[in-house]
């Protein structure tokens, strides 16, 4: 065995970890692909994520759908001057026309009006609070599960979405590492600044849903902050998680109550887009957020971004030596998210019967 041979081998053990990176990238789940308020009627978009070519469009009735980018007939790009009409969308160069289930519908110069037994692969496609979302699945599975109602984005306790305010990065990073902010309390203090690490309450999980409850110290250290100007406080916090694709951060109403959507989707092996959006509860007497409300928006993306220049650097495939504070929950995400990489649930099943030790030196 050679030297780089040796190297794969190793990479691939690393990958196969219950608590490493699954060395597939494209997680099964729902992902955001842009934002409702960007794409009109009638408008064609090319998109590229999880290493395809997609195009994305609205028809004049208002339903977003997205496909496989190349016409089936000379393998046009659809999303490169594609036009639709009504509910089909047309391709470029010849004008062959597909309809909202990938059906080819006419043949615009032919006396054969359309061929029956072609069929765009289309995406399970929904919107959810302003976010275009599909459903991926390597397996080409139907959605398994549906995004679950956000109750203080459906009533009027907050202000809605403004997308004037959304913002989405592409990043060098697995689409993991984002979700993973929720149990990774120890990483605050250095990359944020914080005087005092989170301390996490506990983790509920039911199937594709993850908890994390936490108390995050807010102004530690300090006699007053901008956001703490009586001293010091304690705030109880929650991230609630939908695959590894959706993402929402919830804080107390003593911290406005806010909201943030963080969705990391897949753009190809090494990048990932995520897209973010935040809001906060109304306030008496303000039709819009105050100016405190938008400095804790602004804030809070920033925050965000703090941890990009981490993930773009990082060695994706090691496995990691926890320490015995952070081992129980850190690891319990890892295992939990192998769910959704096809083909892991038996792969992992052999790798724990193998293993005495499962979490690999965690709390060693």
């Amino acid at each position: 065995m050679t030297v780089a041979d040796e190297h794969e081998e190793q990479a691939d053990v690393e990958a196969m970890s219950p608590i490493g990176l699954s060395k597939n990238r494209y997680p099964t789940g729902w992902f955001q692909v842009g934002w409702s308020a960007d794409l009109a009627p009638g408008e064609v978009r090319p998109i590229h994520y999880f290493g395809r070519e997609l195009v994305l469009w609205r028809s004049e009735e208002g339903v977003t759908s997205v496909a496989d980018a190349y016409c089936l007939h000379l393998g046009a790009h659809l999303g490169h001057g594609g036009r639709v009409h009504g509910e089909v969308l047309a391709c470029p160069w010849h004008g062959w026309r597909w309809d909202l289930e990938g059906r080819n519908t006419h043949i615009p110069y032919s006396s054969q009006e359309c061929k029956k037994n072609l069929r765009l692969e289309m995406w399970p496609t929904m919107e959810h609070y302003g976010c275009i979302l599909v459903w991926h699945d390597i397996t080409c599975g139907p959605p398994t599960w549906t995004p679950a109602l956000v109750p203080e984005l459906e009533g009027d306790s907050h202000y809605p979405l403004d997308p004037t305010r959304n913002h989405s990065w592409v990043i060098k990073a697995h689409p993991q590492m984002l979700m993973e902010n929720g149990v990774d309390a120890f990483h605050i203090p250095f990359i944020h600044g914080a005087g005092e690490p989170p301390s996490i309450q506990g983790v509920e999980v039911d199937g594709h849903r993850w908890t994390t409850h936490l108390t995050v110290p807010y102004g530690a250290g300090k006699e007053s902050t901008w956001l703490t100007p009586d001293g010091a406080i304690q705030a109880s916090m929650r991230f609630d998680l939908e695959g590894v694709g959706m993402g929402i951060a919830v804080w107390p109403e003593l911290l406005m109550d806010g909201r943030m959507i963080t969705n990391p989707t897949p753009v190809d092996e090494e990048h990932t887009e995520v897209f973010w959006c935040m809001t906060v509860a109304r306030q008496e007497g303000h039709d819009e957020p105050h100016r405190g409300a938008l400095k804790m928006m602004e804030h809070q993306k920033a925050v965000v971004e703090m941890d990009f220049v981490i993930f773009a650097n990082m060695k994706v495939g090691h496995i990691p030596n926890f320490a015995p504070e952070e081992a129980q929950h850190y690891a319990h995400m890892r295992r939990w998210a192998w769910q959704f990489y096809p083909g892991s649930g038996a792969l992992l099943e052999g790798i724990r019967s193998a293993r005495s030790n499962g979490d690999g030196g965690a709390a060693g």
